[in-house]
């Protein structure tokens, strides 16, 4: 199993928010990381050109109502957390509560 590790997309992201101009504090989620820990959600400063390392946090006080919804985008986009650090159990489990909600949707592993 291949794991995705995060800086492509952090060199890839920089790229885009530089081409828009923006300059400011981004959240990521980071579940296909670090799973359903306390250090799933984080912050980094990007100064326009580049993310400042030194400005990292991890969030903890994120509303249950974002967090559903993310769960609901990883659950209708099962290839990302299938190559998250999720173990096999809790990754079935996780997709699984996607069928309870939708019912006609399968999922292989």
């Amino acid at each position: 199993m291949d794991i995705i590790t995060i800086e492509p997309f952090l060199k890839e992201l920089s790229a885009e928010l530089k081409s828009i101009d923006h300059c400011g504090v981004v959240v990521f989620d980071l579940l296909v990381f670090n799973g359903r820990s306390d250090d799933r959600f984080s912050t980094l400063l990007f100064n326009g050109k580049s993310f400042d390392g030194a400005s990292f946090k991890i969030l903890s006080d994120i509303d249950q109502n974002i967090i559903n919804k993310l769960d609901d985008y990883f659950r209708t986009h099962p290839v990302l957390p299938k190559k998250s650090v999720l173990s096999f159990s809790l990754l079935k489990n996780f997709l699984k509560e996607n069928l309870k909600k939708n019912s006609g949707t399968k999922f292989s592993f």
